[in-house]
């Protein structure tokens, strides 16, 4: 039974790799789980997103977009196809 504190905010269908997040990550030379040790984050988060099973929230978009000095609708183009 899933925790009632804890939003969910998991993609259950059809889940995209987000290949700009991922590549910059690969051009910083780190691996998930130092990303995550950078920014406070667990390994797994990093992961979940990085695939599109998560989608972070709007204060995570924003650490993102900072670490990676990459805007965020480059980062997660899935996010903001939706919106057009």
């Amino acid at each position: 039974m899933p925790r009632k504190d804890i939003p969910l905010r998991i993609m259950s269908r059809n889940p995209k790799i987000r290949l700009e997040f991922r590549e910059s990550r690969l051009k910083m030379d780190k691996t998930q789980k130092c990303m995550g040790i950078d920014l406070g984050m667990k390994e797994s988060y990093i992961r979940l997103v990085e695939n599109g099973h998560l989608n972070p929230s709007l204060k995570r978009i924003l650490v993102f977009e900072k670490y990676f000095e990459i805007a965020a609708d480059r980062l997660f183009p899935d996010l903001y196809n939706d919106v057009e």
